[in-house]
Order: C-alpha cells, then structure tokens, then sequence
C-alpha cells in the first residue's frame, strides 16, 4: 500500500542530498509551465476561430455545390420546356398558360438559403421573341413571358416612333391591347415564343383618346411636360406627360407610379400647384395650368401623428 511517510521522507533525503540542484530545476520547471499556460491562452482563442471559419467554409462549399446542380438542373428544365413549347405552338389549340403553370411554376427548385437573412435568389428568365408585322414589314421584340403585353406592345411602337394608342395589336385573332388584356402578361394572354403580331391602325373615329395607366408612363409622341410631385417626406417623383392630356390623367399617372392607385378619387391627398388645387375629376388640359418643369405638391390631409403614411 502506498505510504506517503516514506515518499515525503525520501523527497526530504534527496533535497538533503543536492539542495541547490533540485531547487533550481524545481523552478526552471514552474516558469516553463507558467509561459506554456500564457502562450496557450493567447493561442486558444485563435485557434478556435480558425476550427468555426473552415466548418463554415465547408457549409458554405456544399451549398455551393447544391445551387450549381439545382442551377443547372433549372436551365435544362427550361430549355425542355421552352423547346415542348415551340413545339406546341403549332397547334392552335393549345392554352399555354396551363403549360406554364404545370411545367414551369411546378418546378421544385428546392434553393437553400445561403445566409441568416434568407436572402432570396432571383434566377435569370428566359427570354422569348415576338414578331410585330407592320407595314407589311416583321419586327423582332424580346421580351419575358412575365411583361405586360402594354409594356412590349409600348416598347416595340418607342422603336418605330409610333402613338401606342392610334393601334390595334392582334394575335390569334384577339386585339391584345384592349384594357382587360393590356394589363395581363405575356403568359397570362397565352402568347408564345416567335408568336406573330398584327399592328393595324385604327379607326379614325376611335374613342378610346385617353391612355390607360399601365406603369404610369405616356406613350403619346411629341411633346412631353416633365412634372414632379415631391410630398412631405422630400422625394421627388417625376412623370414625363404629353400637355395635351388632362389633369385628371397626370392625377391618375402619378398614383399608379407610386402604387396608390386606390387614392383616386379619394380626399387623402392634396395636389397644390402655385397655391392652386388639382382636382381629380379636371378635365381641363395640362398645358392650361402647368408649365414643363414645374413641381407639384402633395400633402397627406390626415394629421402629422400617423392617420396616413405618405412614402413617396
């Protein structure tokens, strides 16, 4: 059995026998103990730092990894689809707005988020090509299956530097930039990739002399009025017009840009131009009462304390 009398006697012989000797070594060792302690706690730290950033770096290379397979796998899907599209776009029965939905919404792209804040990751959309026939003449328009057909309608009529509103766009025998169609996407509408599109100018007697709103810009050619709304809070919103409109389509213009569509019509906003009150129901033409570059404003009627938040 283990005695500690006679462990403490024989350390006391060996001091006995070199005192110095073994005070010295005694020391040498605690000092060398103390410094390893200090450098390891200096070090451990940093090392533990270190051990975190490479799991993460190995997290962050297999999401990595993940995304380029469902990235790839996407764009395969895609071009199937876009291919069975064009394939199908030879018969006049087909409805591609189920095609879309079933093939291109189904899709499980199973993305994962790549950071705390699940930042969303927008995919690039395929490009589609339309064909506008005027004058006899074709003309290609890019476009996505998510624009309005305003929008690409517009854009092609800015190419040709022709009034969007003085024609009629026919596809598969439906005039697609009526109000209830204008306002539907490319998909939505049922038009497909390389679809033909008749341009005709309408009829002179076409009452239809007001623009819809669609994204809040003027399509109309020549002169253009650039007015600007600041409200409270100091932003600026500008809205390029031609002064032959009336004032109650500028109104119209400047609450559909803003997304306040709804206001109209409504006693929650103030429009006041040189002390003057523009009225929603005016008709009476821009160039009457504004000038080009004039600034108009807009106060919220509710009180300062919150009954209405006005952004713009």
């Amino acid at each position: 059995m283990f005695n500690m009398n006679n462990m403490m006697g024989n350390m006391n012989m060996n001091m006995n026998m070199n005192p110095m000797g073994m005070n010295n070594q005694l020391m040498t060792n605690l000092a060398m103990d103390d410094t390893a302690l200090k450098i390891k706690s200096i070090i451990d730290p940093y090392e533990k730092k270190i051990s975190e950033l490479e799991k993460i770096i190995k997290q962050k290379d297999f999401e990595i990894l993940v995304l380029k397979e469902k990235l790839n796998k996407y764009k395969n899907n895609m071009n199937n689809n876009m291919n069975m599209a064009n394939q199908m776009s030879m018969n006049n029965n087909v409805n591609w707005m189920d095609f879309y939905n079933n093939k291109i919404n189904g899709m499980n792209l199973g993305l994962p988020n790549l950071n705390d804040n699940q930042n969303i990751i927008n995919l690039p959309l395929p490009n589609m090509n339309l064909i506008f026939n005027y004058k006899g003449k074709d003309y290609n328009e890019q476009c996505n299956f998510d624009e309005k057909t305003k929008i690409v309608c517009g854009r092609f009529c800015r190419r040709l530097e022709i009034n969007y509103k003085n024609y009629n766009f026919i596809w598969n025998s439906k005039r697609i930039n009526c109000k209830i169609l204008s306002q539907m996407t490319i998909a939505q509408v049922g038009i497909l990739d390389n679809s033909k599109i008749s341009v005709n100018a309408k009829p002179k007697d076409n009452s239809e002399d007001e623009e819809t709103d669609s994204d809040g810009e003027c399509e109309c050619e020549g002169e253009k009025f650039t007015v600007f709304f600041k409200g409270t809070a100091g932003r600026s919103i500008t809205i390029n017009i031609n002064p032959e409109h009336s004032i109650k389509t500028l109104l119209r213009k400047y609450l559909f840009k803003i997304g306040k569509i709804n206001e109209f019509g409504k006693n929650n906003l103030v429009f006041l131009f040189n002390a003057r009150k523009l009225y929603f129901n005016d008709e009476s033409k821009i160039k009457d009462w504004l000038s080009s570059n004039c600034q108009v404003s807009v106060n919220p009627i509710y009180n300062i304390t919150g009954g209405y938040n006005d952004n713009n």
